[in-house]
């Protein structure tokens, strides 16, 4: 399964174990809280949000380079900066109601990447 375009979700989930099922397919994104990051990519992320680039340094969950899918843990301070600062994600499209819904959900967030 290779990903044609972008995608970037933050999610959160109390197993980490159940990142795997997003190898087999993003489909199973909707058994998590998520929030898509609409157009926003990794390298937008991390030049918009310096809370955000922590997370690039650490090794990811998943990575699995022949289908072009990554899953680091992420900064629950790079949320926060991001439902904040809406003004400047105007043209990216995250929706801030799924941004608020990972505050309140249990568990590690993570950041799914697709390249």
């Amino acid at each position: 399964m290779e990903y044609r375009s972008r995608i970037m979700y933050l999610l959160k989930t109390n197993n980490p174990i159940s990142l795997y099922q997003l190898a087999e397919s993003l489909d199973a994104i909707q058994d998590f809280t998520h929030c898509d990051l609409g157009s926003l990519n990794s390298l937008q992320l991390i030049e918009l949000c310096d809370e955000a680039a922590a997370w690039i340094a650490n090794e990811p969950i998943v990575f699995d380079e022949e289908n072009g899918l990554a899953i680091f843990e992420f900064s629950p301070s790079g949320v926060a900066w991001l439902r904040n600062n809406s003004a400047a994600l105007k043209d990216i499209g995250p929706d801030a109601a799924a941004l608020s819904a990972l505050d309140g959900a249990d568990g590690t967030l993570y950041a799914v990447d697709t390249f």
